[in-house]
């Protein structure tokens, strides 16, 4: 990137304010000093596209998601057709996204993908029914689709041809299977509308359409499968990395004799703490934060530690001590005097 785009964008980042100057007694200045605020994204959308699209190579669809929800200006910009690029280059971003089918825009596709809210009640909904093209709580799936049963079509139409009818919640059972709503009601409408002679093709529209959707759902479920697993792989990586970083820390705090004793039980409880769970790369500036409470928690370790020879060495005193003890026959055996008498 040229130099100059570099400029241009230090020049959007760098906005100003205004804040009151502080007066002191028999001052006569009444002017404002302007304080620079760097890191605002407020006019980025009013950058050269080129160095929009420079920025958004680096970015995720969810981040573009949530640009185009902050303001009118980014809305206006990321739902225009010329954005196209910008959500294209995000989404190759994700390892094995499948590619956005032709009946799905950039941004719904988007908002399928990494929006967890129900797209009827705004809830959370953490299962997408790929075949549906939408993501439904357990609450309203009930109320957007219809049993197979119950189906009335016109006579002569399979709706297995025409629809994907599947199980559309986990407390469905495998027999309950449904269809859209939405997507029979927009079917019987463009029915009705259609003249006879016209209705073979709008029947041979809809079975590839409906082909075309399973083979979505099936790619979309596949890459779900992989990306669950990934993700588990890179948090378990990152576990180690951190845990792995956390321990050389502390070691140069002057922790290594207590470390090498916790390093046999998986240097607990410091793996299990937040900070060493975070599945991002290592931070300098959030360990400066927390760093306290790790010293923390290391003390605290120490004293039980402690605590717990101390206990343990006055149990084998108190053993040694007792006058008679029990052989491993259960027999009593003789003091060191050699009485038998308690």
């Amino acid at each position: 990137m040229e130099g100059t785009a570099f400029q241009q964008l230090r020049e959007a980042l760098l906005l100003y304010d205004t804040e009151p100057t502080r007066f002191t007694a028999g001052s006569t200045t009444n002017h404002r000093q302007p304080r620079v605020r760097i890191g605002s994204l407020k006019d980025m959308h009013t950058l050269p596209l080129d160095l929009l699209f420079e920025i958004f190579r680096h970015l995720e669809p969810v981040d573009v998601l949530s640009l185009a929800r902050s303001t009118r200006g980014y809305r206006t910009l990321l739902m225009s057709k010329t954005s196209i690029p910008f959500w294209f280059v995000t989404r190759r971003n994700i390892v094995g996204l499948p590619p956005c089918p032709t009946f799905l825009s950039e941004p719904a596709y988007a908002n399928l993908v990494f929006n967890s809210n129900c797209h009827r009640c705004k809830g959370v909904a953490r299962l997408i029914i790929w075949e549906y093209r939408a993501r439904y709580c357990n609450r309203c799936v009930d109320r957007v689709t219809t049993k197979e049963a119950d189906l009335q079509l016109p006579e002569g139409l399979d709706c297995h041809k025409l629809f994907c009818i599947v199980k559309a919640s986990a407390n469905h059972t495998k027999h309950d299977r449904r269809v859209h709503d939405p997507d029979l009601e927009k079917f019987l409408r463009v029915w009705g509308s259609t003249d006879v002679a016209n209705r073979s093709e709008l029947l041979s529209d809809q079975e590839k359409l409906r082909q075309e959707l399973a083979e979505f759902a099936n790619a979309g479920r596949d890459w779900a499968v992989d990306a669950k697993k990934r993700a588990a792989e890179y948090k378990v990586e990152m576990h180690q990395i951190r845990l792995g970083k956390v321990v050389e820390k502390l070691r140069g705090l002057g922790w290594s004799d207590e470390l090498d004793r916790m390093a046999d039980s998986g240097y607990r409880p410091l793996s299990s703490m937040y900070f060493v769970g975070i599945p991002a790369p290592w931070d300098e500036f959030l360990w400066e934060r927390v760093q306290q409470r790790f010293v923390e928690t290391m003390e605290s370790v120490k004293v039980q530690r402690l605590h717990s020879e101390r206990l343990a060495l006055w149990f084998e005193r108190l053993i040694h001590r007792a006058p008679n003890r029990q052989s491993v026959d259960g027999r009593l055996e003789p003091d060191q005097g050699g009485s038998t008498a308690v």
